[in-house]
């Protein structure tokens, strides 16, 4: 080969290889989309349409589902209910900063008589108690009590919120037989400043079934701190109580880590 020739194929080598550049970048942009989380479509690293990845919400493919324990039913005063649904939520490190609920009630003949619409927040791994207080429901009593979620929307979590607990310190319930009313000490181990923490009580029976159930919040609760709670109830306890729990509420999106 003449260096003439060589000359050649090396200009032209240089050629193809600057129009290879040239049409990379163009069409890099196109064929690998940056991530953007809320176009309505896959793009990036996301593992489904606007979640996954890099983006904050989580693919539903990839949580389990929210686990309902139980719902039931009791009565506050003739012809007025309060509900509870106790809900799991297995996902480390995922929430639901808005979750979309409808309790309904049927009596015993399977008829509706009764609904209420509700939000609420779904902390990381644990346990929430969702209290609707107040469900009229008329003449007929209630049997049977059941809990529907919308569109479930997962979100990531921030570790530290793994941080963030309430301790029970003490509990103890007077005048079960009468008017009940339940003194509770509950502790924030955390470093962080609380607002509008939700605790629910729940009274079992020697069968481990709830017998009553109330509903307090603590509007303020300083970090490494103690709050006395007290839940009282119209009606008398009619059986003996074996134990108590008390659920708290901990929204995770609201806390300035």
């Amino acid at each position: 080969m003449s260096w003439a020739t060589q000359r050649k194929l090396l200009y032209l080598l240089v050629f193809l290889l600057a129009f290879g550049v040239f049409v990379l970048y163009l069409t890099y942009p196109l064929l690998n989309k940056a991530p953007t989380c809320v176009d309505k479509k896959q793009n990036g690293s996301e593992t489904g349409i606007d979640c996954g990845g890099p983006c904050q919400n989580l693919c539903v493919e990839q949580m389990s589902e929210l686990n309902v324990k139980w719902v039931r039913s009791f009565e506050a005063t003739k012809g007025v209910y309060d509900v509870v649904a106790y809900i799991e939520n297995r996902n480390v490190g995922a929430g639901v900063q808005k979750l979309l609920y409808r309790i309904k009630l049927y009596d015993e003949k399977n008829l509706f008589i009764g609904a209420r619409d509700g939000k609420t927040v779904v902390g990381s791994n644990g346990v929430i108690a969702i209290f609707e207080p107040g469900i009229r429901t008329g003449e007929s009593v209630p049997k049977k009590a059941f809990i529907e979620f919308e569109d479930v929307v997962w979100t990531r979590t921030n570790p530290k919120a793994s941080t963030v607990n309430i301790s029970v310190k003490n509990k103890k319930l007077e005048n079960a037989t009468t008017t009940p009313k339940l003194f509770v000490e509950v502790y924030n181990e955390s470093l962080y400043k609380l607002e509008n923490t939700d605790l629910v009580a729940l009274l079992y029976g020697f069968d481990d079934n709830v017998l009553a159930t109330s509903k307090a919040t603590i509007d303020s609760f300083k970090p490494r701190s103690t709050e006395e709670v007290y839940f009282t109830w119209l009606n008398p306890i009619k059986e003996n109580v074996a134990r108590i729990e008390i659920v708290p509420h901990i929204n995770p999106f609201v806390l300035s880590f």
